[in-house]
């Protein structure tokens, strides 16, 4: 885009090729330059002048104009230079780094958005002090100021010093932004501070290494993200349902490339969730793979390479030096495009105590690349005896057995002998998605039922969850198709039983296990199984499915209902948000009884709820049960946001 104008602001979008839209100059990343800018306008149309670095002068000109200069000292690529101009207003504070060192933060905003900042402020606060504490990483500019732009062509952007965001990526107040919606923004504030290490002062050679600067800096976000709150189960839980929709999806179409293209016509085209999220996933599993030799080795790669435009190998023989550990075929994960299939057998030798996991991975061939070598797939394993308690993992040969461990695959087929295990084991395997690969376990129905009631590791729980729930639904289409009668298992009704009665202590988690797939996963299983998508079978035997469990458990439903339904201002905080997640989770399952008392109790909540969080969890409940009830609370929600485009968003979909 370069430097464009909208609604009376100017301001600029330069990655990745727009800056030799604003002046001729070497447009490539490895470029590296201080800049001084200065801007000169109008006054009464542009009294506010912004770009990257520290403020050095204003001074008034002829005519009613007026100049402001910027200093950036810190040598940066062009796609990083920004600058904005317009009538703006803005909040400020000031923190002081880890080396006493003051910092002003100021956020930027239209008159009427000002006031819905505050929250961003506190996010950017949070991000700042994160950094300094996990990774050792301290701000280096006098002032760090974001922008946000109702019209910004991008959803946001980590020019140094100055940050420009489009406003829904920074607006929040409890009556128009839901619990997601403040998450995403403390995520996206984070996202785009945190390159300020990974990105800006070390930067790519080429855009060719896009994927270290995003999948490091998406890879950090996460972990941001998982500190903001107690149990970091719910959010790895939300990253791998976004991998696995979206990017899984990518990696098995005629779209599909390496996480580090070889080639490109448009560059634009590079942004796509291989490079982003299978990125990140990429170095989450060198993180598992090192340990906390990875926080060695990026200390020594912030150390070595300040300054300087790097590619995967500089990083890659950092990690290797700090670890003293061979990567070269783990390098494979950056050139071999598409998602690896490990399928898991397993032996129990009785007489031995022996126990035996066999793994075969597949790396299917994709468009250019026919022919696939092993890649390095690190599984995080356990083993469970029929109480649920954990046998000791000792590796044939191998001294001190531990509770869990990390085996390390490197070939197509490869078998682990376990021994003293004293009974056939359940395993547990690929705990925390401690892959990005689709995993085969020819597991039975009570054994993913146990897995789901038992494991000690809550993903697994979850993905077993998941997989129970996609199973039963998929048979339940295949008889709906055929007219027969629906039927969900007894056993998965008593699972779901020793769940509610497990987790009520883990709210967050319990919703995130009683929780059916949505239209869109079920749709995605159905095709794998090479099953003709048909909507309105997935649509009526979900319904079926929920009415069937609500039915089983409305007391208890009702119950938590009642329970998490307290009258306590809004905040944004771990325990309220779960509880707000608990309420309305009872409330959607409760609803679909579709009974004259649970409908007016999702309508008393819309009307009555002081946050848009219970207001749209009650809305969305209505939508399919009730024509009039949704329609009249629709009308109110229309009438009542019709001036705010960003909560009209949520009401068209």
């Amino acid at each position: 885009m370069g430097l464009y104008v909208s609604n009376d602001i100017y301001c600029t979008q330069c990655e990745a090729e727009g800056f030799r839209k604003i002046t001729y100059f070497l447009d490539r990343p490895d470029v590296m330059s201080p800049y001084t800018c200065t801007i000169a306008a109008d006054q009464k149309k542009y009294p506010v002048l912004l770009s990257n670095g520290n403020f050095i002068q204003s001074e008034p000109l002829d005519n009613g104009r007026h100049c402001v200069k910027w200093d950036d000292p810190i040598p940066k690529p062009s796609y990083l230079f920004a600058m904005v101009a317009g009538d703006l207003e803005s909040i400020e504070e000031t923190i002081t780094t880890k080396s006493n060192k003051k910092v002003a933060l100021r956020i930027y905003a239209e008159k009427d958005n000002i006031n819905h900042c505050q929250f961003a402020m506190k996010s950017l606060i949070k991000a700042i002090q994160w950094d300094e504490t996990r990774f050792d990483r301290e701000y280096d500019l006098d002032t760090y100021m974001i922008v946000a732009i109702n019209d910004f062509n991008a959803g946001a952007m980590e020019n140094k010093g100055l940050n420009i965001f489009n406003a829904k990526s920074i607006l929040a107040d409890p009556d128009t932004a839901a619990d997601s919606d403040y998450a995403t923004i403390q995520r996206v504030i984070a996202h785009e501070y945190l390159h300020n290490w990974t990105g800006n002062r070390i930067t790519i050679k080429n855009w060719f290494q896009l994927c270290l600067k995003e999948g490091l800096t998406v890879f950090r976000d996460q972990l941001f993200a998982e500190d903001m709150v107690v149990n970091k189960v719910p959010r790895r839980i939300q990253d791998v349902q976004k991998l696995r929709m979206h990017q899984f999806s990518e990696d098995s179409g005629p779209n599909a490339h390496p996480v580090r293209p070889e080639q490109y016509i448009e560059m634009s085209n590079f942004y796509t969730k291989t490079v982003y999220d299978k990125g990140a996933a990429v170095i989450r599993m060198l993180y598992t793979l090192l340990g906390d030799l990875f926080f060695k080795g990026m200390m020594k790669y912030f150390e070595q390479y300040d300054g300087k435009a790097v590619t995967v190998e500089d990083f890659l023989s950092v990690m290797e030096n700090a670890a003293e550990m061979n990567l070269d075929q783990f390098k494979l994960w950056y050139t071999q495009a598409g998602t690896p299939l490990v399928i898991v057998e397993r032996k129990y030798i009785a007489d031995k105590q022996i126990f035996e996991l066999t793994f075969k991975q597949i790396c299917p061939p994709t468009p250019g690349q026919t022919k696939k070598h092993p890649m390095v797939i690190p599984v995080d394993i356990a083993l469970l005896d029929s109480k649920g308690q954990h046998i000791p993992v000792q590796i044939m040969n191998e001294s001190d057995p531990v509770k869990h461990r990390i085996l390390k695959i490197t070939e197509s087929e490869q078998t682990f002998q376990f021994t003293n295990v004293p009974e056939n084991p359940v395993p547990s395997v690929f705990r925390n998605f401690s892959a990005c690969v689709k995993v085969s376990v020819d597991y039975s129905f009570d054994e993913r039922l146990f897995l789901m009631t038992h494991d000690s590791d809550d993903f697994n729980r979850w993905d077993q969850s998941r997989q129970i729930y996609l199973d039963c639904l998929y048979q339940m289409i295949q008889a709906y198709q055929k007219n027969c009668a629906l039927n969900v298992p007894q056993e998965m009704i008593e699972a779901l039983n020793v769940i509610l009665k497990k987790s009520l202590t883990n709210k967050t988690l319990l919703t995130k296990l009683i929780a059916i797939p949505s239209d869109i996963e079920i749709a995605h299983y159905c095709a794998e199984k090479s099953m003709l998508i048909n909507p309105d079978a997935i649509f009526f035997v979900r319904q079926y499915m929920k009415e069937t469990i609500a039915s089983h458990f409305s007391e208890i439903f009702m119950a938590l209902y009642n329970k998490s339904n307290t009258h306590t201002a809004y905040a944004f905080t771990p325990p309220e948000v779960a509880r707000r997640r608990v309420k309305n989770m009872a409330l959607n399952f409760l609803v679909s009884l579709k009974t004259p008392k649970t409908k007016s109790l999702a309508f008393k909540q819309f009307k009555n709820a002081d946050n848009m969080t219970d207001i749209y969890a009650a809305l969305r409940s209505l939508s399919h049960v009730d024509h009039d009830s949704f329609q009249k609370a629709c009308d109110i929600f229309f009438f009542r946001y019709r001036k705010n485009p960003l909560v009209i968003n949520k009401w068209f979909s």
